[in-house]
């Protein structure tokens, strides 16, 4: 699955064109005591080129890597509904 999401941080218009390889890299790459760089490494990963230096700028500012993953791969995932069996 591939997708692309555009979303505005502080005014800054960003694009990111996420695929199921790069979700998964992202997801296999967190670690208890790591959860910075993988964001980082993500969004860099995704970013579309035009948007590369706008996004350095931003990942600058401390806890943005962390909600702006976040709001790239909410945007990313499918709804799904889970019913446990009794």
């Amino acid at each position: 699955m591939e997708k692309t999401i555009s979303l505005t941080v502080n005014g800054i218009d960003l694009a990111f064109d996420v695929t199921l390889e790069a979700f998964n890299t992202y997801a296999n790459e967190m670690q208890p005591t790591d959860k910075v760089n993988p964001c980082h490494n993500f969004l860099m990963r995704t970013v579309k080129a035009e948007y590369k230096d706008a996004l350095r700028e931003l990942l600058n500012q401390p806890g943005v890597a962390i909600e702006l993953a976040a709001a790239v791969v909410n945007n990313y995932k499918p709804k799904v509904t889970i019913t446990l069996g009794k």
